[in-house]
C-alpha cells in the first residue's frame, strides 16, 4: 500500500486506512487508485473491499458494511452513503451497538436524528466522537504503520577483484553493517544470502541458514565461506551483497551459574545443524519426535531442527507408556511365511519363520502385546506383537493379524 501514500494504518485487525490525499494526480484519479487497489490485493490471493471517502471512518464504514467495492465517495454524498449503514459502522463497541439495537436504534440515520445533547448522558462520550470523526466534524489522524525494508548491504569495485580471500575480508564489512542495522531492530539472522558477481557472468548466490537468530558476525562469515567454498570466477567479481532473507526477534536470557555450560552446549549444537546444513542441504538435518499414537510406524516422525531441540523431550506423549521396542524398524511390515507352535492352533506362538528367503527358528519367544487399530484413520485391525530370539542370538519382533491370521516382521532388535 505504500506505493499509493505514504501513511498506511491498521484499523481493527483486518483493514488498512491510507490517507491518498494527493495521489490521484498521479494514478488518474480516486477511481483508479480504488481499482488498482483492488486488483492487486485479489492478486496476492485476498478478498477485500475497497472504499475511498473524505474521512477514515467513513471509507472503513463503507468498505465494512457498504453493497459496492470499489465505490469512491465525495463529500455531497457523505451524508447519503453513511445514512442507511448499521449503527456498527460507526466503529463503536458491541456492548454500545447493541444498546442501540435494543431501543430500535438500527441505522446512522436513526442514530442522527436524537437529541446530539442526550447522547452522552446515557452512551458516553464515544458515540459522538465516532459520529464526529465518520462526517468530518472531528480530525482523525492517521498512525502510519513503520515499513521495514529488507535489510541489505553491499560493495561495487571499479576493477575486479581476483581474490577470494579479499571477497571475504570485504563481506566481513557488509555482515558488520548488516549487523548493526539487526542490532537497531532487535533481530537476528535467520536465512542470510550472500551474492557474488562476475564481471560478465550471472549473479553467484550462496544461502546459509542459522538454527537460531543469530549476530553472530564471526559466525556467519564462516558459515558463509562455508557455502562459498565451491566459487570459482576467472574474471573475479565486481559486486558483492548481502541480503537478510529472514530475520527474528532476538530474546535475551538471564542465566544462572550453573545455566552456562547448557548455553555453550547449546550453541554449539546449533552451530553443528548449521555446518551439517552447509554440506548436507538444508532438508537433511532432522531431529526425531514422538506421536501420540499406539501404531509402532506412527509413533514417531522427523522434523526439522528447531531453537531449543538440544535435550528437549516431547511431553505430549508421556500418557503412553513405551515398551521394548527393535533398535530397526522397517517403515512397512514385511509379510513373512510362520509356522506354529502347536501348529494345530491358529494362535499358536511363532516357532520360524522365512524371511528374504532364509529360515530362522526361534528358541524363546515372548508375547503376545495386543495393538488395537485406529479405527478413525482406516486401520482397523488389531495386532498381536511377538519378541523372538533365534539361536545365534538375533532378536525380531513380529506381529500376527487378528483378522486375517497373517504374519508380519515389523523390526529387528539388532541390526
Amino acid at each position: 500500500m505504500n506505493r499509493f501514500s505514504p501513511h498506511v494504518a491498521t484499523e481493527s485487525g483486518d483493514a488498512l486506512l491510507l490517507d491518498v490525499t494527493g495521489s490521484e494526480r498521479l494514478f488518474g484519479g480516486f477511481e483508479t487508485i480504488a481499482r488498482v487497489v483492488l486488483d492487486g490485493v485479489t492478486k496476492l490471493g485476498f478478498t477485500c473491499r475497497v472504499a475511498i471517502a473524505p474521512t477514515p471512518g467513513a471509507a472503513w464504514a463503507i468498505a465494512s458494511f457498504g453493497t459496492a467495492s470499489p465505490v469512491v465517495i465525495d463529500e455531497g454524498e457523505l451524508v447519503g452513503a453513511l445514512s442507511p449503514l448499521p449503527v456498527s459502522a460507526l466503529r463503536i463497541s458491541d456492548d454500545l451497538a447493541g444498546a442501540f439495537r435494543s431501543l430500535g436504534v438500527d441505522t446512522v440515520k436513526q442514530l442522527t436524528a436524537l437529541p446530539r445533547n442526550d447522547l452522552p448522558a446515557r452512551f458516553g462520550k464515544e458515540i459522538l466522537i465516532r459520529l464526529d470523526q465518520a462526517f468530518g466534524q472531528v480530525f482523525e489522524p492517521l498512525i502510519a504503520v513503520r515499513s521495514r525494508n529488507r535489510i541489505t548491504a553491499a560493495l561495487e569495485f571499479e576493477h575486479p577483484l581476483e581474490s577470494l580471500e579479499i571477497a571475504w575480508e570485504a563481506f566481513r564489512q557488509l555482515i558488520a553493517d548488516v549487523r548493526q542495522e539487526l542490532m537497531t531492530r532487535g533481530r537476528g539472522v535467520k536465512r542470510l544470502m550472500g551474492e557474488f558477481v562476475p564481471e560478465h557472468s550471472a549473479p553467484i548466490r550462496k544461502e546459509i541458514h542459522c538454527a537460531e537468530p543469530s549476530v553472530d558476525a564471526s559466525a556467519l562469515l564462516n558459515m558463509l565461506r562455508c557455502a562459498g567454498e565451491s566459487i570459482t570466477s576467472s574474471a573475479g567479481f565486481i559486486r558483492l551483497s548481502l541480503t537478510v532473507l529472514a530475520s527474528e526477534t532476538l530474546t535475551t536470557e538471564q542465566l544462572n551459574l550453573l545455566d552456562r555450560r547448557r548455553q555453550a552446549e547449546r550453541q554449539e549444537f546449533s552451530h553443528l545443524v548449521e555446518r551439517l546444513r552447509l554440506r548436507l542441504g538444508t532438508g537433511a538435518v532432522a531431529r526425531p519426535h514422538l506421536n501420540r499414537s499406539y501404531l509402532p510406524e506412527k509413533a514417531f516422525g522427523l522434523a526439522g531442527v528447531l531453537p531449543g531441540a538440544f535435550g528437549s523431550t516431547s511431553a505430549a506423549v508421556s500418557e503412553i507408556p513405551l515398551k521394548s521396542r527393535p533398535l530397526h524398524l522397517f517403515a512397512e511390515p514385511t509379510e513373512v511365511r510362520c509356522i506354529l507352535s502347536p501348529s494345530s492352533q491358529a494362535e499358536g506362538l511363532p516357532a520360524s519363520f522365512v524371511y528374504q528367503e532364509k529360515r530362522f527358528d526361534m528358541v524363546w519367544i515372548r508375547g503376545p502385546e495386543r495393538i488395537a487399530g485406529v479405527w478413525w484413520e482406516g486401520r482397523n485391525k488389531t495386532r498381536d506383537y511377538f519378541d523372538g530370539e533365534d539361536a545365534s542370538g538375533r532378536r525380531f519382533w513380529l506381529f500376527r493379524v487378528v483378522e486375517t491370521r497373517k504374519w508380519y516382521l515389523h523390526g529387528i532388535f539388532d541390526c
